[in-house]
């Protein structure tokens, strides 16, 4: 199933960092079991991570693996 941003649920919410607060919006999904948010966003927002000891693979809503690949870091 493609979800596009003009069909999907989202909702606008303020994420607040050390380098002050910045609006996001979030695809409301409420069959997830975990949460991600994407690389180029961690980077835009100075966020810090940690590199995970094991790749953790990400499955779309339709079962298929996520192009961006694994995630490394948490």
């Amino acid at each position: 199933m493609y979800i596009s941003r003009y069909n999907s649920v989202q909702m606008k919410f303020d994420l607040h960092t050390f380098k002050g607060k910045v609006e996001e919006v979030a695809l409301i999904d409420s069959g997830v079991t975990a949460n991600f948010i994407n690389y180029r966003t961690v980077a835009r927002l100075w966020l810090r991570t940690q590199k995970l000891k094991q790749l953790q693979s990400v499955q779309k809503i339709d079962g298929t693996l996520n192009k961006s690949g694994s995630c490394h870091h948490q």
